[in-house]
């Protein structure tokens, strides 16, 4: 789809990316969302930011400042300034030289609103997005969801399995489930016995099909196992192996 994130980067920045796109993107360069990747990611953004923000600025005559300055006044707004640490209060802060004469914090002008409002907007959408996928990661990753039935992060296993290799409600697909349940449990990642399992999803999955409930007694794996849902359940452990790195 695209060569590089540079050109990734450059495309959204034109508004030339359509959302849909952007997902499958960073799903495609991050494995679905591996957290380190997407920090990585978000790193490699926060740089192109900088450096598309000094061109900007840069590219700006002393002439054009002061009149897209003026141009802001006259529309009726207060010129936007942030406060910033003082370096030179922090330096003589770290060397244990008090001044003070010098204030802890100075006021510097929001360059963005007032010279490029709308050059960055797309741009900053994609970066605001990016660190939302890395909170809700690093949130899945502390307080991993249905802990009373996995272990290990086990449901994120569980349910890239139903996603892609269980067709919920076909034809099989409680063998499949059984199937599934044994090894998660032999390789521990769940740890209730079978009925409290399947009271679990049962719960969980109903959506108001009632074949759920029909649930019968879980097969044995000696019963379920085949070369086909060995070989699926191994690319669901390298798949969740990848994301835990």
């Amino acid at each position: 789809m695209f060569k590089s994130t540079s050109e990734f980067f450059e495309e959204v920045t034109e508004g030339h990316v359509n959302q849909l796109d952007i997902i499958n993107y960073i799903e495609s360069i991050t494995d679905n969302h591996n957290v380190d990747k997407l920090n990585a990611l978000s790193l490699d953004l926060d740089l192109h930011i900088f450096d598309l923000e000094g061109f900007l600025y840069n590219t700006l005559t002393k002439e054009e400042e002061e009149n897209m300055i003026e141009e802001y006044k006259k529309s009726g707004k207060e010129l936007p300034y942030t406060e910033v640490p003082n370096h030179k209060f922090l330096w003589k802060k770290s060397d244990g030289i008090k001044d003070e004469n010098q204030p802890k914090t100075i006021r510097i002008l929001n360059k963005e609103e007032v010279f490029y409002p709308y050059e960055l907007i797309h741009i900053k959408q994609l970066n605001d997005h990016i660190r939302e996928l890395i909170s809700e990661r690093t949130n899945q990753e502390k307080n991993p969801k249905h802990n009373h039935i996995f272990a290990n992060y086990g449901f994120l296993l569980f349910e890239h399995i139903m996603e892609n290799h269980i067709e919920p409600f076909d034809r099989g697909w409680k063998t499949k489930l059984s199937f599934y349940y044994w090894k998660m449990l032999e390789d521990n990642y769940i740890h209730q016995r079978p009925e409290k399992f399947k009271k679990w999803f049962i719960e969980e999955f109903q959506n108001g099909n009632n074949e759920v409930h029909q649930i019968d007694k879980m097969k044995t794996l000696s019963q379920v196992n085949n070369y086909d849902r060995l070989r699926n359940y191994s690319r669901a452990l390298d798949w969740f192996k990848q994301q835990n790195k």
